[in-house]
């Protein structure tokens, strides 16, 4: 399996899926630690001239139940929880600080569409990029490592992608993902910046395919 094959099928695999769930465990060690855990909602729109849909439930933090979505005309609205119950529902811009998980990337991109297009885009400005399969027993290595997410449900494995660059100032950037041999969708995202971990995304609990509507991603 090479970058490339690899990226062929993660799209492949993703253009079948309409709508799904997984939980999400994000993780940016700053001067200011921070660690969200929201389970993610994705519904692939309709029109091709409006935006996919998402849903983000956030279960941990000051923000507590606060539920932020993505809408089908690309308005971004949050509502209830912690900081946003005494003004809900708000209507957030894309570049709102606190939707920053670090790297320039924001909770509203952590659907898996957003991830495979930033894959490809690190791939094809990449230094080098390589692949190494990881086996049933080294996941589990991982999860003992990181034990706050809940356990990966991948019994074959998974492929784990390095790409390495150089950001605007010349410091080296290494992006990895881990990629489930099972789904071919994405089981980890982190970015190392000068060796320092700059943002860890892990997702677990994938369900495809369970029949989301429209309905659920408006307020």
């Amino acid at each position: 399996m090479t970058p490339p094959e690899l990226l062929r099928e993660m799209a492949s695999q993703f253009s079948a899926v309409r709508d799904y769930q997984v939980l999400v465990d994000a993780e940016t060690p700053d001067r200011k630690p921070r660690r969200h855990e929201f389970l993610l909602e994705f519904l692939r729109r309709a029109n091709p001239r409006q935006s996919n849909m998402v849903r983000l439930n956030v279960r941990s933090g000051k923000n507590d139940g606060a539920d932020l979505v993505l809408r089908q005309d690309g308005s971004i609205r949050m509502r209830g929880g912690g900081l946003f119950s005494k003004h809900f529902p708000v209507t957030l811009r894309r570049d709102d600080p606190r939707l920053d998980l670090g790297d320039g990337f924001a909770l509203w991109q952590a659907d898996f569409g957003s991830l495979i297009d930033r894959l490809v885009a690190a791939c094809d400005g990449a230094a080098s990029a390589g692949i190494e399969l990881l086996s049933p027993a080294d996941l589990k290595r991982m999860e003992r490592a990181d034990a706050p997410h809940p356990e990966w449900e991948d019994r074959a494995g998974a492929y784990r992608l390095r790409v390495e660059r150089r950001d605007r100032l010349d410091v080296p950037v290494q992006l990895e993902f881990v990629v489930s041999r099972q789904t071919s969708m994405p089981l980890r995202y982190s970015v190392t910046r000068d060796g320092k971990l700059v943002t860890r995304i892990t997702f677990s609990r994938f369900k495809p395919n369970v029949g989301k509507k429209p309905g659920r991603f408006r307020f």
